[in-house]
């Protein structure tokens, strides 16, 4: 099957009438899923495991699929742990597409974090590989379209626990922004298409300093993602931001005919673009 052989471990199909029970046993709508624990445990003893495909057969279940897409960086082994109000629980493990480490960096090589459930009261965390709280800096939530059996998740079911943040963890909310001289990884710096590395030496007074390759448009760049929490803690607030920036031509050599009365879409002078999304509505995300 797809399982074994192309290494999907996620896959769910609904059984609408039950009709594809192999026992015959089901009376209403149930699902085949992928045999795995991060795709069964949660449901006891309804799940009846079928080896030679791979696959499970969960009973009087009706399964909507989600996913948490987060931060990519220091996320590799974390676990969600989703948890129902039996005490019932089951880990997902994150996925991504990316092969090296310039696909790893872009700036839309989410992690994520795939999970089917049916209609439920559950509780979602992130743990570290020590089984400590952990916060990804953000969480956004893709949900599929609903299936056409009843009784499937919905956004209001589940309840995301973080680990609180106080205020002065939240004074500086650019990460390895440069305030060491010396930098040791580019992490947790994105870019928007060109590619982004540690510049030994060539920061101020000879530190190091984060760069972009590659650049070719006034809209990519450098960026990182911010701590949410801390978003919602500073509400109101003001923050400064400045930075110092080495302009260099394509050769390497410093960029001396860039005029910062030109305007910014001739792809001469840098700009600093701030993007803040929400969903269109909160209760069906």
């Amino acid at each position: 099957g797809a399982s074994q052989r192309w290494g999907f471990d996620d896959i769910v199909i609904n059984d609408l009438d039950g009709s594809l029970d192999p026992t015959d046993g089901s009376a209403g709508p149930s699902a085949l899923v992928s045999n795995f624990p991060h795709m069964t445990k949660i449901f006891g003893d309804k799940c009846t495991a079928y080896a030679d495909n791979c696959m499970a057969y969960c009973t009087d279940v009706c399964l909507r699929t989600f996913y948490y897409n987060v931060e990519q960086f220091e996320t590799e082994n974390w676990k969600l742990v989703i948890s129902n109000t039996n005490g019932d629980k089951m880990e997902v493990s994150g996925i991504i597409e990316a092969s090296d480490n310039y696909q790893f960096t872009d700036a839309w090589k989410y992690m994520k974090f795939p999970v089917s459930l049916p209609a439920g009261t559950y509780t979602a965390e992130f743990i570290d590989e020590s089984g400590n709280q952990v916060w990804p800096a953000f969480i956004e939530e893709k949900w599929e379209n609903p299936p056409d059996c009843l009784g499937y998740a919905s956004p209001s079911d589940i309840t995301i626990l973080k680990p609180e943040v106080s205020g002065p963890s939240c004074d500086e909310l650019v990460r390895n922004g440069g305030q060491d001289a010396s930098i040791s990884t580019s992490d947790p710096w994105l870019h928007t298409h060109p590619g982004v590395e540690v510049a030994v030496g060539l920061g101020l007074d000879g530190s190091d300093a984060i760069k972009t390759i590659n650049r070719k448009y006034h809209w990519t760049g450098l960026g990182q993602n911010i701590d949410t929490r801390c978003i919602k803690l500073m509400e109101g607030q003001y923050f400064e931001f400045s930075a110092w920036i080495k302009m260099l031509d394509s050769s390497g050599n410093p960029a001396n005919v860039v005029d910062p009365d030109r305007e910014w879409y001739r792809n001469m002078s840098p700009i600093l673009t701030i993007n803040a999304r929400e969903y269109r509505d909160a209760l069906t995300k």
